[in-house]
């Protein structure tokens, strides 16, 4: 029973983690019919991979029931570790959209530097350790979401586990290879962009993350 709620767990913990992360490893599989089977079907019906591999639970032993599941843990880490910098690009838009569930939100609108018809507006979030600016316009109604920078002083769980504040600043370099840029303090990152001008750094104090820090280019 234990072992049949565990499953369970992992299986609605799953949910988060779309279709599109189990196609990216879906080439790190041996190639037979399973797993040709199983990224089929991922990709006709947009399942999570915990969903597919969830059909095959009632049909096999505990101890197999469990070693899939772990390897569907590994293999959503390994998913994560493939492109890592785009996935921290695609994780810091995220934090910069939604900080936290009710940001405390001021800002200022100005009139567009290349268009006077048009009005930008510039917001700044807050939250609890956790901060962004982004920037929305009179073009889509100031709906649409352009991030222009986010910064996190605290754990937060969007942020794979190796690199979220309080690792050591050795786990980031392990991950992300050499920075672009290092200061006694910081280590700055490219993020995937043609203006060279898009980053996340990393602020550490005692060989440990204090803060990740976001900024993007825009004209």
């Amino acid at each position: 029973m234990g072992c049949s709620r565990s499953i369970k767990r992992l299986m609605l913990f799953g949910r988060f983690w779309r279709s599109s992360a189990f196609r990216r490893v879906g080439n790190l599989l041996p190639t037979n019919r399973l797993t040709n089977k199983i990224v089929r079907w991922a990709e006709a019906a947009h399942l999570t991979a915990l969903d597919h591999i969830g059909l095959f639970m009632s049909r096999t032993t505990a101890t197999t029931r469990i070693a899939i599941a772990f390897a569907a843990v590994i293999l959503h880490d390994v998913a994560q570790a493939t492109e890592p910098l785009a996935n921290l690009d695609k994780i810091g838009r995220e934090i910069a959209a939604h900080p936290c569930k009710k940001p405390h939100t001021t800002f200022v609108t100005r009139t567009n530097v290349h268009d006077e018809t048009v009005r930008d507006r510039y917001v700044t979030q807050r939250c609890n350790g956790v901060a962004s600016k982004v920037l929305r316009s009179s073009v889509s109604n100031y709906r649409n979401t352009i991030a222009l920078s986010a910064r996190t002083d605290q754990i937060d769980y969007r942020l794979p586990p190796r690199i979220r504040v309080g690792q050591p600043i050795s786990k980031i370099k392990g991950l992300l290879g050499t920075p672009e840029t290092e200061h006694h303090d910081s280590l700055t990152y490219l993020l995937p962009s043609e203006t060279r001008e898009e980053t996340v750094s990393f602020f550490h104090k005692r060989g440990r993350v204090t803060s990740v820090v976001w900024e993007w280019y825009f004209d």
